[in-house]
Formats: C-alpha cells, structure tokens, sequence
C-alpha cells in the first residue's frame, strides 16, 4: 500500500463507530485496504445507492475480492438477530438511541435529507419523514462487524495475463480520464481485476501513458 491507503486506514481502524456506506461496504470485502480505498473517494454525503453502486462494480470486475455478495441483506439479517446493535436518532430526536432489534423486520436502508445513513419503515418509504417512525444518524460499533463478519482473505487468481492484455484493459480507463491515469489508480484497477501486484501495475501504467510521476497532474517536465 502507499502512504496515503496506509492513512486510510489507519483512519477507517481508528472509528469505533461506522456509518451505514463502509459498514456495508465491510460486509460486502471484509478487507480494511479495500473499505479505506473506497470510502476515501466517497462524496461527503456518500448515500445507499452510491455505496452499491462501488459494491457492484467490484463484484462485476473482480468478484472474487467479495466476500459477502448479499451484503445488505447479510447485515439486516444480523442486526435482527440482536448480533448487531446500531444507534440512530429517531424522528430527528438529537439524542442517539439503540435501534431495537424487532424495527428491523420493517425498515429499509436509505439515504434521506443528505444523510446516507438512514434507515425507514418499508410501508411508509419516504413518507416517514412526515409520518414518523424513521432513523437517521445510524452508526455501527466496528468491533461487532468485525466480530461478526470477520476479515476476508480473497483467493490468489492466477490468470497468467500479459502485459499488452493489461494494458488493452487499461486503454479505455485512461481515454474516460482525458488521457491520463495516475500510476496507483492505475495499479488499483490492475489488481482489482487482474491480481496484478503493485510495482508491475504501476510500470504498466507508466509505460503506458509516459507518466514518471505517481501524483494527479502527470508527469514534471
């Protein structure tokens, strides 16, 4: 890992409380690396569906880095159980309340009023807001995801792939950023679909788009 995924998480590990995106996003990997990853690109008000939508695209281009593919329905499934105890503010009460087991039976996860981390009964959706009866704030002890869904450790994949192949995947990637790919987040997607270690990912998106430099804004001249 680079510096910067080392801080990540470092930062994702020192939460004992997660909201709903990388609490999902735990169930779905179970990897610290791939969480932090992840949620360091997430927009500020990161939602439910902005979360599948990362979950998905792995599962689509490297699912054997999921460990869990019914993710959400896993953590319902635990929360019910009792397993699990979220807290949340209910109806925009300011104090933080555990959820009681039973709600979960009947509540969606949802994103509402720019807070990804809600939760609303499934007969009303939306018109909770008004009715009453949903959770917004929702935050969940690390150590219970742990414990409960513990680490993953994604199977070696050998695929014997060559470096003209590497970089035909690469190609496309880098025409859809203007040109230019950074050499991590090319060794990212490389491993993300190919296993491909790090320092062979970042020589082939060196080579490939004549960048010396790992930064953002290419390479100094």
């Amino acid at each position: 890992m680079t510096g910067e995924s080392e801080a990540a998480v470092r930062d994702l590990k020192a939460k004992p409380l997660w909201p709903l995106p990388p609490a999902l996003m735990w169930v779905a990997f179970r990897q610290f690396d791939l969480v932090a990853e992840r949620m360091a690109v997430a927009p500020s008000d990161a939602c439910v569906a902005w979360t599948m939508l990362m979950v998905v695209n792995v599962l689509r281009d490297a699912p054997h880095l999921v460990a869990e593919p019914h993710f959400e329905k896993a953590l319902r499934r635990e929360l019910a159980d009792g397993s699990i105890i979220a807290t949340g503010l209910f109806n925009g009460n300011p104090q933080r309340t555990p959820l009681p087991r039973h709600e979960w039976e009947d509540l969606d996860f949802s994103s509402v009023r720019g807070d990804g981390s809600a939760a609303l009964p499934r007969k009303h959706g939306a018109a909770a807001l008004i009715m009453g009866g949903y959770w917004t704030g929702l935050r969940f002890p690390q150590a219970d995801l742990i414990r409960v869904f513990r680490p993953y450790e994604p199977p070696t994949v050998t695929t014997g792939i060559t470096d003209e192949e590497a970089q035909a995947f690469l190609r496309p990637k880098r025409a859809a950023r203007g040109g230019f790919i950074p050499q991590d987040e090319g060794a990212d997607i490389l491993r993300d679909k190919y296993q491909i270690d790090r320092p062979r990912g970042r020589a082939l998106t060196r080579a490939l788009t004549g960048n010396t430099k790992t930064g953002p804004r290419g390479p100094r001249k």
